[in-house]
C-alpha cells in the first residue's frame, strides 16, 4: 500500500514514523508498512502509477465547500478565481486522468475508486 501525502508535516503520522508508518493488515494479524510519498499528486506521472484494484483520493477541498465558495469566486464562475480553486480543479483533474487510465488497463475493468 502507499501514500501520498502533500504536507510533509501530516497529522495522520507521527515524525518519526514519517517516511514509512505502520499500518495494520485487516483481520489485525501481522502489521505491515505503507510507503508515504510527501510530493503532490500532479507530481506523480498517471503512466507511473502501478495497476491497482481501489485508489482513494482525499483533495483539499477548502475552495469547493458551501462555507468557502464566495470567498473562491465558485459562486459567479464554477472553475472558481482564486489560486486555491485552480489548485483543486488541476488535482481533480489529475485524479480522473489517473482513474480513466487505471479502468483502461487490461484486466482492471472493475478498479473502483473513491
Amino acid at each position: 500500500m502507499a501514500g501520498i501525502e502533500r504536507e510533509v508535516a501530516a497529522p495522520e503520522y507521527d515524525d518519526d514514523e514519517a517516511a514509512e508508518p505502520l499500518l495494520a493488515h485487516p483481520g489485525g494479524s501481522t502489521p505491515g508498512r505503507i510507503k508515504l510519498l510527501i510530493k503532490s499528486l500532479r507530481d506523480i506521472r498517471v503512466a507511473d502509477f502501478p495497476t491497482v484494484d481501489f485508489m482513494h483520493f482525499s483533495l483539499d477541498c477548502t475552495s469547493v465547500s458551501n462555507a468557502a465558495g464566495n470567498k473562491h469566486g465558485r459562486q459567479e464562475d464554477i472553475m472558481g478565481t482564486s489560486p486555491e480553486s485552480r489548485e483543486y480543479n488541476q488535482d481533480l483533474m489529475h485524479a480522473i486522468l489517473i482513474c480513466k487510465d487505471q479502468m483502461a488497463r487490461p484486466n482492471n475493468a472493475d478498479f473502483k475508486f473513491t
